[in-house]
């Protein structure tokens, strides 16, 4: 049985780095020792950004350039209203984008889009 008593432990030494990485971003709002998640999309944006590996795994299913190149050959697409999240065909090696009114937009949702998916069970 476990008792009440906190002996501190590699969990506990994790979750203090943790918050102290966080203590200072944009993704918590409040005073000091009284902080609680925000929903801003600054927040969101400003701790996660895909390498061009992650967007290469998103769109192709493969994390480095083949070499006898791709086939068939990488395509770019924009998608007019049909989903703010980009939307990839590792199969044809398509990538769509998608269109928004302003830049934060659309870096956000490209952001979330291929840093949340996994991609064949690649993490």
């Amino acid at each position: 049985m476990e008792s009440g008593i906190d002996t501190g432990g590699p969990k506990r030494e994790f979750l203090e780095l943790l918050m102290q990485h966080f203590k200072n971003r944009t993704l918590f709002e409040g005073r000091e020792n009284e902080k609680y998640l925000t929903c801003d999309n600054a927040g969101k944006t400003s701790f996660a950004k895909p390498s061009l590996e992650d967007i290469l795994v998103f769109s192709t299913g493969v994390s480095s350039i083949p070499p006898i190149g791709f086939h068939p050959k990488p395509t770019i697409n924009f998608l007019h209203n049909e989903s703010p999240y980009p939307i990839a065909q590792t199969c044809t090696n398509s990538l769509s984008i998608p269109i928004h009114k302003t830049y934060d937009k659309f870096k956000y949702h490209m952001n979330f889009g291929i840093l949340n998916s996994t991609g064949f069970g690649q993490h």
